[in-house]
């Protein structure tokens, strides 16, 4: 009786009282599963794989800890999961399909590839030890260092453990161009968000095959020292200090040597790459005024040698 309590007292919690919505729950292993009726589908396929994922990621070195909440929310209007550790351990999935060119639009199956980064997340949040793991003992969840990593850290950790998963290494064509035809970002950037294109795409478009690069020259137990060790540390602010520690080398260090190999690998003449377009405060777009851009463009381009001109992002036209 208490149990059932217990449990529909987190139902409500989790998803506030709305008559018109119908909620279900299903509960296997430690892994409890919120959804409308709607999403029953969805929910067996991530109850089917969950055991396979869970041991993948123990294999990894990122066990998960009970009980875990997984809601599928159609609320969420956004494509991408979210993590919680507190007050309890939570993952939340968009119930929307991700739209042409949001993060999962290649995946046959989006919410699988959304669970597997939600339990990656939350393997990697778990790996704490040392003062944090005895305040936990002692007072319950208070914080993991691990959350605070940057973006393109988790993210790349997370893209890289999904592809060993599925055996898969295919790339999005798309971020893949960007990341070929841009010019490599200095790393304080890509961690902060910049307000400059590509703006808050930029942890995946550089950080992915940043985590890639360092898999590749230190291996996954490089990776994985390092998120012990920033789940122990007393600052967890000091990312760069604990990355020297592992690798030999900070994050800012390497960041440099990914970027000299990227030169020494990228052709040179090819095209000339445009990736913004920002037109004079009062300018109105015309089909003149674009035939105009477009013809100076050009001009550079044979100046420049360069065999081709390409737009890699929306350009404005005339309307």
């Amino acid at each position: 009786m208490i149990n059932r309590i217990v449990i529909a007292a987190a139902v409500l919690i989790l998803f506030p009282f709305n008559p018109a919505l119908s909620l279900v729950y299903r509960e296997s292993g430690g892994l409890f599963v919120y959804y409308p009726d709607s999403g029953d589908r969805i929910a067996t396929r991530l109850i089917e794989k969950f055991p396979s994922m869970s041991d993948f990621l123990e294999k990894q070195g990122l066990p998960l800890s009970y009980p875990l909440h997984v809601i599928l929310d159609n609320k969420l209007d956004r494509p991408a999961v979210e993590v919680k550790q507190i007050p309890h351990r939570e993952i939340r999935i968009p119930m929307r399909a991700p739209g042409v060119l949001e993060d999962g639009y290649l995946e046959t199956d989006p919410w699988a590839y959304y669970f597997f980064k939600g339990l990656c997340l939350q393997g990697i949040y778990s790996e704490r030890s040392g003062i944090y793991d005895a305040a936990e003992k002692v007072f319950g969840q208070l914080m993991s260092p691990n959350k605070i990593l940057p973006q393109w850290v988790k993210a790349g950790i997370c893209h890289l453990l999904y592809r060993i998963y599925i055996g898969d290494w295919r790339r999005d064509p798309y971020y893949t161009a960007l990341f070929e035809n841009i010019e490599l970002p200095d790393i304080d950037d890509v961690s902060h968000h910049p307000e400059k294109w590509p703006g808050r795409y930029s942890y995946r478009i550089f950080g992915i095959p940043f985590i890639e690069w360092i898999y590749h020259r230190y291996g996954w137990g490089g990776i994985l020292g390092f998120i012990r060790l920033h789940g122990k540390g007393l600052v967890p602010i000091e990312i760069d200090q604990k990355a020297r520690e592992t690798y030999g080398k900070s994050y800012s260090e390497l960041w440099e040597m990914f970027r000299t190999e990227l030169i020494r690998k990228k052709p040179t003449g090819q095209g000339l790459p445009i990736t913004g377009y920002w037109p004079e405060p009062g300018l109105r777009a015309s089909t003149a005024r674009a035939r105009r851009i477009d013809a100076e463009l050009d001009r550079f381009r044979r100046f420049a040698g360069l065999a081709a001109t390409r737009w890699l992002c929306p350009r404005a036209r005339a309307g």
